[in-house]
């Protein structure tokens, strides 16, 4: 399995918050997809941070991933959003997973959306793990925002805490 990860930086005019992107959640999710044997690309930093959107879908489709993942924060959403639709358009097989803080089965306007596959809720680590184990197959699991076959999503509820 060929999977791609990134989170896209504050976009502002003079760059300033570009140079504080680190991508500390797709880190810790390669080191999870590497211990499964999967091969994981994080988007090249300078492309991530300085990219722009048609830079980084032409790096997204000669990656060819089979699955992407994104970090959506506040400030890259609707980013998120409009790659997810141009990849989903370009690669159709490719599965998108969106997680983050932005990603709760109360934020409206992402699931108005129907651009990316699956939402991760909360703490995505576990969840991420078996989401890979099980590829390209979805498992029935907590913490999973969900398609419900009728345009709309669903929540598959919180996952146990220990």
């Amino acid at each position: 399995m060929r999977i791609l990860l990134l989170q896209l930086p504050v976009q502002t005019h003079d760059f300033f918050f570009s140079n504080e992107n680190i991508p500390l959640a797709p880190a810790g999710l390669r080191g999870i997809a590497a211990e499964l044997g999967a091969e994981t690309l994080i988007l090249p930093r300078l492309l991530m941070n300085y990219g722009s959107d048609q830079a980084i879908l032409r790096y997204m489709i000669e990656a060819k991933p089979e699955l992407v993942g994104m970090s959506c924060y506040l400030w890259n959403v609707e980013r998120s959003l409009y790659l997810a639709g141009k990849i989903k358009a370009r690669l159709p097989g490719c599965q998108v997973v969106f997680g983050g803080p932005e990603v709760t089965p109360g934020n409206l306007f992402l699931l108005n959306h129907s651009l990316f596959d699956i939402g991760v809720v909360g703490e995505g680590e576990g969840t991420w793990r078996c989401l890979l184990h099980c590829f390209p197959d979805t498992p029935e699991i907590p913490g999973l925002l969900l398609r419900d076959g009728k345009g709309g999503w669903r929540f598959t509820g919180y996952p146990a805490h220990p």
